[in-house]
């Protein structure tokens, strides 16, 4: 015999057996019995809910106080007539309320020049000693770079060289392999 028909022989047996097991005595009553409880009790759910809802409904109305009086229909209110207005009542009583005068705030301290002045930086010092030695070359330099700064700003593109790999396998930015 094959070992092919051997397990297959073996497969047939162990599903047979479970094919022949019978389900325990009363199974099926029981999960019958669980499935009419549980319609039973999602009933009588709505049943005590809406039982519930209407007791309280009844005890608000219940509870709306009446103060013993019933209702007076709606009657139209009439504006008196009126003849004439009564005099107008003026009253001057004045009363008068010492003014507090303010006292004088005491003045912080101020510096004669504002901002204060500060000790010149070295490249401060440089830059008047140049203008003081040489004031044509200063104004020169001035228009210069005054002219450099009415010029547009020109941006050279930028040129990005791909990056070469150290496998050996793999493909360079032309799509060739690589040479061993």
């Amino acid at each position: 015999m094959s070992d092919r028909n051997q397990l297959d022989e073996i497969l047939d047996r162990a599903l047979g057996r479970y094919c022949d097991a019978e389900p325990r005595e009363g199974l099926d009553g029981r999960i019958l019995e669980r499935v009419r409880a549980a319609k039973r009790s999602a009933a009588t759910g709505w049943i005590w809910a809406v039982a519930c809802a209407a007791v309280l409904a009844i005890v608000a109305s219940l509870y709306v106080p009446t103060n013993g009086k019933t209702p007076k229909p709606f009657e139209p209110a009439v504006a008196p007539l009126v003849t004439a207005t009564p005099p107008v009542r003026w009253s001057f009583d004045v009363h008068y309320h010492p003014i507090r005068r303010r006292t004088a705030r005491r003045e912080l301290p101020k510096l004669p020049d504002f901002p204060s002045r500060t000790p010149l930086t070295a490249e401060e010092r440089a830059l008047l000693q140049f203008v003081s030695e040489s004031p044509k070359e200063a104004v020169k330099l001035l228009s210069d770079w005054q002219q450099k700064a009415a010029q547009p700003i020109q941006i050279e593109p930028i040129q990005i060289v791909p990056l070469e790999s150290g496998d050996s396998n793999t493909k360079d930015a032309e799509g060739k392999g690589a040479e061993n």
